[in-house]
């Protein structure tokens, strides 16, 4: 069983374990025991998140349903109040109980390219220094990067450090 007070060589290990007993798994399933400690670590800050904006029950539900993980009683306990204000007729709406998930002035179009572009770009500066591990973490590379996904340097910074910060544990 996953646990979210493990160290990160402790759900290392575990996955693993996960993965030389069933080879034909694969090393990106989100049921793996490192995908699951690092979702359980998050389902803290979700709660503490859902207090201002019904948009972060959401997440929590999405994320175990994702990594295959029990609901917590805090989101259960929301998402069945929700369900049923709206059910009984107290509600208009779905966003009126968890939330519009897009605020008023909110640009999709940036939302949807960082989005599909952070952890790409994380990805070819980790590649790009593995490959050259004298290379500098400078302008000069993230300019590099940024050609290649059409975004200027100061962006692909932005998306690598936001991609880093979030693997941090």
């Amino acid at each position: 069983m996953v646990n979210k007070n493990w160290t990160l060589e402790e759900a290392l290990a575990a996955n693993e374990a996960a993965l030389l007993k069933d080879p034909e798994r694969s090393d990106s399933d989100p049921t793996l025991p490192f995908f699951q400690w690092a979702a359980l670590r998050k389902l803290d800050d979700y709660e503490k998140n859902f207090v201002a904006d019904g948009y972060w029950l959401m997440t929590a539900i999405r994320t175990c349903a994702n990594h295959d993980l029990p609901l917590p009683e805090w989101a259960a306990k929301a998402y069945i109040k929700a369900y049923d204000t709206v059910n009984n007729a107290r509600a208009k709406s779905w966003d009126a109980v968890f939330g519009n998930p897009f605020p008023k002035g909110r640009h999709l179009n940036a939302d949807r390219k960082r989005r599909m572009l952070t952890f790409a770009v994380w990805n070819e500066v980790t590649k790009m220094l593995s490959m050259k591990p004298n290379t500098a973490l400078d302008e000069g590379l993230f300019e590099t990067v940024g050609k290649k996904f059409a975004i200027g340097k100061t962006l692909a910074s932005e998306y690598y450090y936001t991609a880093k910060n979030l693997l941090q544990t």
